[in-house]
């Protein structure tokens, strides 16, 4: 990704923690829009070699997903 918007690149040494603070939601619905979120850090934080920008992006809403931009629609389509 050629410019990474300054709220991921600060948030992207925090990703392991975010994650472990999403397994421990317990709402249903906080946590479908907390994976919306989690997808779109992992579009920048994750390792290369693991999904989870589908994957949580398939846990989350499935809801206005152009509206996080064609980057995003990119990384879930590879």
């Amino acid at each position: 990704m050629t410019s990474v918007p300054k709220p991921l690149k600060f948030l992207s040494p925090h990703y392991k923690r975010i994650l472990e603070v999403y397994e421990l939601q317990t709402d249903a619905e906080y946590k479908t829009k907390f994976a919306d979120f989690v997808s779109v850090l992992g579009m920048v934080a994750s390792d290369d070699d693991k999904p989870d920008c589908l994957t949580y992006c398939l846990q989350g809403s499935k809801l206005n997903l152009v509206s996080w931009g064609h980057e995003y629609l990119r990384c879930l389509a590879g």
